[in-house]
């Protein structure tokens, strides 16, 4: 185990280089950063010195080079707008992210893994209707449609919950959740069903029968802890995915998390953040996999690495 940590995390340092790689060159994408940062009636001496100012005229390589080694010493650079580290900047904004990113998992889990369960155990039309009403509401409504729905039914219509920020605690963070949980919930579902069901035809899962256990029995003490891997798998994924999906649905509510800070960056052309936005976001992502592989082998003995 010890080496195949070791083994993910070179992994991880190699792929983190590539992220820089992108997160450096996109500053270029659309010619010289200068032109970008500075207004069109800057004189042309002020632009001139600006670039050495910044660097931008010395080589590529070389700049690269010092971002790189910036990133080292955990030098993201400055932000253009809030002249403070950029690393801070995206820190900063990081605890709200989290806050809304759990609340959304712990309701997308109570969402989809009732009805996954349910739908084996029991095949009526009212798991169905949950079934197909859940997938709708994930998959053919896009998240950014649906939170502006929310927000004219419960913050416009009926003023049970307020439209963005995140100043009134739970109440502030029910819209955003549900819009993350409903995104994420049909993909669990589905999986997490399918693998109930394939469980469901194994020979010990006959014998328990056999024996006279409950349905209920059967599920939970001998069907469901043999479907958590892949069940693991797809929450993992979920996570990373819901960190990109949080950048919309922080947008339209308003919600002072990394998403929305990212877009700002953009809007603002504060690239030092966004550079910091994406390292950090891509470090996440690549934490959360490494975490999932080792829980393979805590639940299920049988798996070595």
């Amino acid at each position: 185990m010890a080496a195949y940590i070791a083994r993910r995390l070179v992994i991880m340092v190699i792929s983190l280089l590539g992220a820089s790689v992108v997160a450096f060159f996109m500053l270029y994408l659309t010619g010289d950063p200068t032109n970008l940062l500075l207004p069109d009636d800057v004189l042309p001496e002020e632009r001139e010195a600006f670039r050495k100012q910044m660097g931008f005229d010395r080589p590529l390589i070389v700049q690269y080079g010092d971002f790189l080694l910036g990133l080292l010493r955990g030098d993201f650079g400055y932000s253009f707008r809030y002249q403070q580290p950029a690393l801070e900047v995206v820190l900063e904004r990081v605890p709200a992210t989290a806050e809304m990113m759990i609340a959304a998992i712990i309701l997308m889990l109570i969402i989809a893994v009732p009805i996954a369960v349910l739908s084996v155990m029991y095949n009526n039309k009212w798991v169905k209707s949950a079934y197909i009403a859940v997938t709708f509401l994930g998959q053919a409504i896009p998240g950014f449609v649906l939170a502006i729905l929310l927000i004219l039914l419960f913050s416009v219509q009926l003023h049970w919950l307020p439209a963005s920020g995140n100043d009134q605690g739970i109440k502030s963070l029910i819209m955003p959740s549900i819009v993350l949980a409903l995104f994420g919930a049909p993909q669990i579902i589905r999986l997490l069903r399918t693998s109930l069901a394939s469980v469901m035809n194994l020979d010990f899962v006959r014998t328990a029968k056999a024996k006279g256990q409950t349905r209920a029995k059967i599920m939970f003490f001998h069907v469901f802890r043999n479907a958590l891997i892949p069940f693991i798998t797809i929450v993992g994924m979920q996570m990373g995915i819901l960190l990109g999906g949080s950048v919309i649905t922080e947008t339209v509510f308003g919600w002072p998390g990394l998403g929305q800070a990212m877009v700002q960056a953009i809007d603002n052309r504060d690239y030092p953040v966004v550079q910091a936005g994406i390292l950090l976001s891509a470090f996440f992502i690549m934490a959360i996999n490494l975490i999932v592989d080792v829980l393979y082998a805590v639940i299920d003995p049988r798996i070595r690495y």
